[in-house]
This record gives structure tokens, C-alpha cells and sequence, in this order.
């Protein structure tokens, strides 16, 4: 996962890749200015936006049908809030997959300084607000119960270990061991 400076909302790509939006950029105006990144094309968000009768700067209708199309393919919305200290994540659904991102996603935060935030996740959109301490979701908390499917991992970010084999096997044993309630820190 990429360097950044300190900023309030991200995309996370299904592969990992995070993407700071710049100063008070929002994330429909990302997805307008970069369709192809999220596998859009401009004609489509045209239609989208003619359909509900909107303009680009509205935050209506066409903007959450939008927002929830690249969130449905595997992409994260997350937006920083710094008077409460947490993060707002948005996904579709927290499979294996997505434990695996949003756990290296909350390791680059805590890196970044973002030490005592917590997670708050919305999944589908449906009001179901799972909520943890950034530590804890770093320290896999997501993962209690679970192996790890080692090829859905974003390989590049596992540079604390030898090779990706040796992260997959020294995590899949370590998490298998957890119990509900254990909490596992790094070195």
C-alpha cells in the first residue's frame, strides 16, 4: 500500500491499492474524473445522472447508485472522521477477501499515525455497522475463527515477511489458533 499524506477519505481498490482523494475532493468526483479506474465509462455516469435528472455536483440519487456500482465490484469507500477519530468503510460484503485488504489497510493507517481511531464498517449498505478499534482490525481481529485464502491477498504488501508463501503459511497457523477474544499484536 502506498505513502500518503494524512487525508480524510480514501477508495481502496479491490486488489488493495488505496487512493487518497486530494484536499476536499469527494469520492463521486474520483469516479467522474477517473471512470476507467473503477470500470466505467463516462457515457454510463452520463446516463446515470440524465436518469435522475441530476447535475455532477449533486449528491442525490445518481451518486449513490454510482457509488454502490464500484463498491458492489470489490471497491472501498472510506472517509476519515477526525473529530470522532474513525473511519467509515464501505463494502458490499466481508469475505475473506476484503478481511485480508481492510486489514492491511488499517496496518498503513496505523503507520500513517492514526493510532486510537476506530473502523466503523457499513456492509451492503444496509445499516449492519460492525465497529473495532484500528489496532484490532490490524491485529485481526476480522479474522477469529477463520484460515486465510493466501491468493486472494494483495502479495506486494507483505514485505515484512521472506516471501508471500511464508506469509500464508505462518498466518494461516496463527490464525487458525485464534479463539474469539484473542488479540494479536505485531512486532
Amino acid at each position: 500500500m502506498g505513502k500518503f499524506k494524512k487525508v480524510d477519505a480514501f477508495w481502496v481498490s479491490p486488489n488493495g491499492a488505496i487512493f487518497p482523494l486530494k484536499g476536499n475532493e469527494i469520492h463521486i468526483s474520483m469516479i467522474i474524473k477517473r471512470p476507467s479506474l473503477f470500470g466505467l465509462r463516462s457515457s454510463q455516469i452520463k446516463e446515470i445522472y440524465e436518469k435522475y435528472g441530476e447535475t455532477f455536483d449533486e449528491e442525490g440519487d445518481a451518486r449513490s447508485d454510482i457509488m454502490w456500482m464500484v463498491i458492489e465490484e470489490g471497491w472501498i469507500r472510506t472517509r476519515h472522521y477526525k473529530s470522532e477519530r474513525f473511519f467509515m468503510i464501505n463494502i458490499h460484503k466481508l469475505d475473506k477477501k476484503i478481511k485480508g485488504i481492510l486489514r492491511l489497510f488499517a496496518i498503513d493507517m496505523l503507520s500513517h499515525g492514526y493510532k486510537g481511531y476506530d473502523i466503523q464498517i457499513d456492509v451492503g449498505g444496509f445499516g449492519e455497522i460492525l465497529e473495532f478499534p484500528l489496532d484490532e482490525v490490524a491485529s485481526d481481529v476480522l479474522f477469529v475463527g477463520d484460515s486465510i485464502e493466501c491468493d486472494d491477498l494483495v502479495r506486494d504488501s507483505l514485505s515484512f515477511y521472506d516471501s508471500f508463501e511464508d506469509f500464508c503459511y505462518h498466518e494461516d497457523r496463527r490464525i487458525r489458533s485464534l479463539r474469539k477474544g484473542d488479540l494479536v499484536r505485531y512486532k
